[in-house]
């Protein structure tokens, strides 16, 4: 990330200057469109739904039906543009979280009815919706002991009770979760 960022991650750096554009900087760069590219094709269909059975008339509508419907909503959460911060931190980390979640979003109008100002809320966005989480706010839950769906929390709650978490006691011994073992 440092080097990214054109932070001096190391020895390495020591004596360059800093307004040059890090390599790591120029690769993720170079991928990025290509990324985008791969995934929306310039001929706009990005999603094909196709029925298990292609001489039922019912699954065929329904097929296009759904394709239409998450095209759509994809096109409403202005996918595309969301997507480029994807590929740079899949570029930069290896790996990225993403939350998603039901984007219900209402603004106050007000509009005259009678001779009188009338208040009323009109829907902007509902929908489907999904945001990046930073992976420095990402964590294992420590309570998952065999990692099996490698459960994950988003740090909402205070740094501290997180860090308390991170604890155990052992024949009345407060240590970490992780000790040495002798073999």
């Amino acid at each position: 990330e440092q080097v990214y960022f054109n932070g001096a991650a190391s020895k390495l750096y020591d004596g360059l200057s800093k307004v040059n554009t890090g390599e790591l900087h120029t690769q993720v760069e170079r991928v990025v469109p290509k990324f985008d590219k791969v995934i929306f094709p310039s001929d706009g269909k990005f999603l094909t739904m196709r029925a298990k059975n292609p001489k039922d008339q019912n699954e065929e509508y329904a097929a296009k039906c759904t394709e239409t419907l998450l095209t759509t909503q994809a096109e409403d959460v202005n996918i595309r543009t969301k997507l480029v911060q994807v590929y740079r931190s899949l570029g930069i980390y290896g790996t990225v979280f993403l939350k998603t979640f039901w984007n219900h979003k209402e603004v106050k109008k007000y509009i005259r009815q009678d001779g009188k100002r009338v208040e009323q809320f009109a829907t902007v966005i509902n929908g489907p919706d999904f945001d990046e989480l930073n992976i420095h706010d990402v964590y294992i839950d420590p309570a998952d002991e065999n990692l099996e769906g490698a459960i994950i929390q988003e740090v909402d709650v205070d740094y501290h009770k997180l860090w308390q978490n991170r604890k155990q006691k052992i024949d009345g011994v407060e240590t970490g979760l992780y000790i040495n073992v002798s073999l």
